[in-house]
């Protein structure tokens, strides 16, 4: 019987013992909400998650990579194709979540562009987003406490991100929480 299984799990996972997939590119552009001028310097984040197949409970999601980019003078950003290898019959790379910040600007997706799409599909086509100018401390504290609690990442592997949060911080006279 042990062998009968050994055999069926080869079978299922021979065929796919390995698959290269790619999602992407994402582009778009950052303006401010009120003068439809770009933003530069913000930070873009894609975060990705592993779907992965767990003996006895499931499937399990965990954090995998990220890419992040900031915005040019033009308020316009890429992120390139993100090329991963996985198993396909037990993992998988979900589509990626994003999240765009600039000290003093509200965030997004705490601005949400559109109901009807996701950013993923949106960011494929090259949306531009618009971030509204908050000058409003308790809403600014608030952003930022949202904004920051998306990202469910390595510190190190946004730095970028952790340094704008702890740009705001400071801007709001508080200690950098992040490192």
């Amino acid at each position: 019987m042990k062998k009968m299984v050994f055999l069926l799990f080869l079978i299922l996972l021979i065929p796919s013992a390995g698959c290269a997939s790619e999602q992407g590119p994402w582009h778009g552009k950052v303006i401010d909400a009120e003068t439809k001028q770009p933003i530069e310097g913000a930070v873009v984040v894609a975060v990705f998650h592993k779907s992965s197949i767990a003996l006895g409970s499931g499937p399990v999601d965990y954090f995998y990579a990220a890419k992040e980019t900031l915005t040019d003078k033009n308020g316009e950003f890429n992120i390139p194709v993100f090329k991963y290898y996985h198993i396909s019959l037990i993992s998988g790379i979900k589509k990626p979540e994003f999240t765009i910040f600039k000290p003093g600007y509200g965030s997004f997706p705490y601005y949400q562009i559109s109901p009807q799409e996701t950013p993923y599909d949106l960011f494929l086509k090259g949306a531009v987003v618009e971030l509204p100018k908050i000058t409003d401390k308790n809403k600014r504290l608030e952003i930022l406490s949202s904004t920051e609690g998306r990202i469910d990442t390595p510190y190190k592997k946004v730095p970028i991100f952790i340094k704008l949060i702890n740009e705001e911080n400071a801007n709001l006279g508080l200690q950098g929480r992040a490192k």
